[in-house]
């Protein structure tokens, strides 16, 4: 996030993931501001998710339009907002 923020300016937003074991935080570590988490059961949902949105993308006439992409995205939780909430959650303190 450091170099997130030395590379970009206030305009421009990050959400800092984290791929862990487990949503409980140790008392001593410090993440930062809204930090999310992906655990093994959320890594490998994301991962089959992004499988079969890959293979339905290579299905489609010359890998499809942005439309029809942009729709296996949505299909797939691939998106913004709906994939942190699909696959990555609050960090537990």
């Amino acid at each position: 996030m450091n170099w997130f923020n030395e590379q970009y300016d206030q305009t421009c937003e990050a959400t800092p993931i984290l791929v862990h074991p487990s949503r409980k935080i140790e008392q001593a570590a410090t993440l930062p501001k809204g930090s999310r988490i992906i655990t093994a059961n959320e890594l490998a949902s994301f991962r089959d998710s992004f499988r079969d949105f890959c293979k339905a993308v290579a299905n489609l006439p010359g890998f499809g339009t942005t439309s029809e992409v942009s729709q296996l995205l949505a299909k797939y939780e691939l998106l913004g907002t709906r994939l942190l909430n699909k696959y990555a959650a609050m960090p537990i303190t």
